[in-house]
Protein backbone atom coordinates (compact mmCIF):
# COMPACT_ATOMS: atom_id res chain seq x y z
CA UNK A 1 0.00 0.00 0.00
CA UNK A 2 1.43 3.44 -0.86
CA UNK A 3 2.56 5.52 2.13
CA UNK A 4 -0.03 8.19 1.30
CA UNK A 5 -2.90 5.79 2.10
CA UNK A 6 -3.37 5.38 5.86
CA UNK A 7 -4.07 1.97 7.33
CA UNK A 8 -5.57 3.60 10.42
CA UNK A 9 -6.57 7.20 10.89
CA UNK A 10 -9.70 6.83 13.01
CA UNK A 11 -10.39 7.31 16.68
CA UNK A 12 -13.38 6.86 18.97
CA UNK A 13 -15.10 10.17 19.55
CA UNK A 14 -18.18 9.29 21.55
CA UNK A 15 -19.71 6.51 23.66
CA UNK A 16 -23.49 6.52 23.73
CA UNK A 17 -25.15 4.99 26.76
CA UNK A 18 -28.77 5.67 27.63
CA UNK A 19 -31.45 3.58 29.27
CA UNK A 20 -32.24 1.49 26.16
CA UNK A 21 -29.54 2.66 23.71
CA UNK A 22 -25.88 1.74 23.67
CA UNK A 23 -23.29 2.47 21.03
CA UNK A 24 -20.24 4.37 19.91
CA UNK A 25 -18.99 6.64 17.16
CA UNK A 26 -15.60 7.20 15.64
CA UNK A 27 -14.17 9.87 13.39
CA UNK A 28 -11.25 10.20 11.02
CA UNK A 29 -8.01 11.85 12.04
CA UNK A 30 -6.32 14.73 10.22
CA UNK A 31 -4.00 12.46 8.16
CA UNK A 32 -6.87 10.41 6.70
CA UNK A 33 -7.71 11.06 3.01
CA UNK A 34 -11.38 11.43 3.92
CA UNK A 35 -13.16 13.30 6.68
CA UNK A 36 -16.15 11.74 8.37
CA UNK A 37 -17.77 9.87 11.21
CA UNK A 38 -19.53 6.56 11.68
CA UNK A 39 -21.92 5.66 14.48
CA UNK A 40 -23.15 2.25 15.66
CA UNK A 41 -26.20 2.00 17.93
CA UNK A 42 -28.11 -0.86 19.53
CA UNK A 43 -31.55 0.02 20.85
CA UNK A 44 -33.82 -2.29 22.79
CA UNK A 45 -37.51 -1.50 22.40
CA UNK A 46 -40.25 -1.98 25.00
CA UNK A 47 -41.38 -5.21 23.27
CA UNK A 48 -37.86 -6.67 23.74
CA UNK A 49 -36.85 -6.38 20.09
CA UNK A 50 -33.42 -4.95 19.29
CA UNK A 51 -32.62 -2.55 16.47
CA UNK A 52 -29.09 -2.04 15.13
CA UNK A 53 -28.40 1.23 13.31
CA UNK A 54 -25.34 2.44 11.45
CA UNK A 55 -25.05 6.10 10.52
CA UNK A 56 -22.19 7.53 8.49
CA UNK A 57 -21.09 10.57 6.58
CA UNK A 58 -17.86 11.39 4.82
CA UNK A 59 -16.28 13.65 2.25
CA UNK A 60 -12.93 13.54 0.44
CA UNK A 61 -10.15 15.53 2.09
CA UNK A 62 -7.37 14.87 -0.39
CA UNK A 63 -6.80 14.60 -4.12
CA UNK A 64 -6.24 10.87 -3.63
CA UNK A 65 -9.66 10.49 -2.03
CA UNK A 66 -11.32 12.44 -4.85
CA UNK A 67 -9.63 10.29 -7.50
CA UNK A 68 -10.48 7.09 -5.63
CA UNK A 69 -14.16 8.10 -5.33
CA UNK A 70 -15.96 4.98 -6.64
CA UNK A 71 -13.33 2.62 -5.20
CA UNK A 72 -13.64 4.13 -1.72
CA UNK A 73 -17.41 3.62 -1.94
CA UNK A 74 -16.80 -0.09 -2.51
CA UNK A 75 -14.52 -0.14 0.52
CA UNK A 76 -17.23 1.49 2.67
CA UNK A 77 -19.76 -1.08 1.41
CA UNK A 78 -17.33 -3.89 2.29
CA UNK A 79 -16.83 -2.53 5.83
CA UNK A 80 -20.60 -2.23 6.37
CA UNK A 81 -21.04 -5.85 5.22
CA UNK A 82 -18.33 -6.97 7.64
CA UNK A 83 -19.99 -5.09 10.50
CA UNK A 84 -23.36 -6.70 9.76
CA UNK A 85 -21.82 -10.18 9.55
CA UNK A 86 -20.09 -9.63 12.90
CA UNK A 87 -23.39 -8.54 14.43
CA UNK A 88 -25.07 -11.67 13.05
CA UNK A 89 -22.37 -13.86 14.64
CA UNK A 90 -22.82 -12.07 17.98
CA UNK A 91 -26.57 -12.55 17.80
CA UNK A 92 -26.14 -16.29 17.19
CA UNK A 93 -23.75 -16.54 20.15
CA UNK A 94 -26.25 -14.74 22.38
CA UNK A 95 -28.93 -17.31 21.47
CA UNK A 96 -26.79 -20.29 22.48
CA UNK A 97 -27.80 -21.50 25.96
CA UNK A 98 -24.94 -21.26 28.43
CA UNK A 99 -24.26 -23.75 31.17
CA UNK A 100 -23.99 -22.36 34.66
Amino acid sequence: MPPTVPTTGRRPIRHIRHRCVNGFAYGTLHDHPGAGQEQFLLEQHDDGSIEFRIGAFSRPESTLAVLAGPVSGLDQHDMTSRNLKALDRLQKLALVPRRV
